[in-house]
């Protein structure tokens, strides 16, 4: 194993001992001294890969961004002008795959969903571009912010009531989605 995998490795440790600290209390009264307990390391290694427990929040959020914006990117504007259930239902998998994280974060610390908002608008804006031979750019906006509201929502609350199975909520959801998507046509 080289230096990068196990530095690598080392960080996946704190960013998985992070994740169930925070299922615990918020970010705010999270020691390095827990984290080390909880990962059997040194709090010196903390120290080696991060400045505080901030920064191994923002590693964290980057590795989730990163990994979100990969799911996106795997589904092309001309497979969603056919249909954009397969991305929906790779968006709920991607959030059933993070659950942990998310629902611990999302409700106190709103610089990861506006940072996944802003990766799914430029996403969108891009796609649509792509797909609408006369789009309406008036009306991008408005509809994105609807769209953004929405599937937020139903993602939250799935989240939080995670009896029903992704495919069925990607279902849902897009047929809430593609009700409003003639507004984006001139």
């Amino acid at each position: 194993m080289t230096q990068a995998e196990r530095n690598e490795q080392t960080c996946e440790q704190f960013r998985s001992a992070l994740v169930e600290l925070l299922q615990e209390k918020p970010i705010a009264r999270i020691s390095v001294r827990e984290l080390s307990e909880k990962t059997n390391l040194h709090r010196g290694t903390f120290y080696l890969h991060y400045t505080d427990i901030y920064a191994l929040q923002e590693d964290l959020e980057n590795k989730v961004l990163e990994e979100f914006r990969k799911t996106l990117e795997a589904h092309s504007p001309e497979e969603m002008a056919k249909d954009i259930l397969p991305l929906i239902e790779a968006v709920f998998r991607f959030f059933e795959e993070h659950r942990q994280y998310l629902t611990a974060v999302m409700s106190e610390h709103l610089t990861i969903y506006n940072r996944v908002i802003e990766v799914l608008r430029q996403k969108c804006y891009e796609d649509w571009d792509h797909i609408l031979a006369h789009p309406n750019k008036e009306n991008y906006g408005p509809y994105f912010d609807y769209l953004a509201a929405g599937s937020v929502g139903l993602l939250t609350h799935w989240l939080e009531n995670p009896e029903r199975p992704a495919e069925e909520m990607a279902q849902l959801t897009k047929t809430l989605i593609l009700s409003g998507f003639g507004v984006l046509r001139t």
